[in-house]
């Protein structure tokens, strides 16, 4: 049996985990594992990327032009309305940002979900859950 060392989570990185979980459970809160673990690895894609803020934070508030990047985020939905869902996603948060849990979208920085067609010209990826992802 192999026994980890505890992890120490600072106040930034607990808040960093909270900003992933939050658009985990609002973006695939009712998908598979798999399908939030892929949500936050976008997340994750974008702050490795020098075109996007550098936190998980910055990157799900972000906005441009008034748009936002993930739609929750402007429609205002704050409240939690499953905690079995929040917790799961909180999870999957946690140990995408420790770099626990790889990357399932295959480097995707951008998705949305199968039932609209934003138009995009970029490389579609993969298909998790209900929604489609890209490059």
């Amino acid at each position: 049996v192999v026994v980890k060392e505890p992890v120490y989570l600072s106040a930034h990185d607990k808040r960093q985990i909270q900003c992933l979980a939050e658009n985990a459970y609002f973006e695939a809160g009712n998908q598979s594992t798999k399908g939030k673990i892929a949500v936050t690895n976008v997340v994750m894609n974008r702050v490795e990327d020098k075109r996007f803020p550098k936190t998980p934070c910055a990157v799900v508030h972000q906005r441009t032009a008034r748009v936002c990047q993930f739609s929750w985020v402007c429609e205002g939905k704050k409240r939690i309305r499953s905690m079995a869902q929040y917790a799961d996603a909180r999870k999957v948060a946690e140990q995408v940002y420790l770099g626990n849990i790889g990357d399932v979208t295959k480097g995707a920085k951008f998705y949305h979900a199968n039932y609209v067609n934003p138009g995009w010209n970029l490389r579609r990826l993969i298909t998790i859950g209900d929604h489609i992802f890209y490059r």
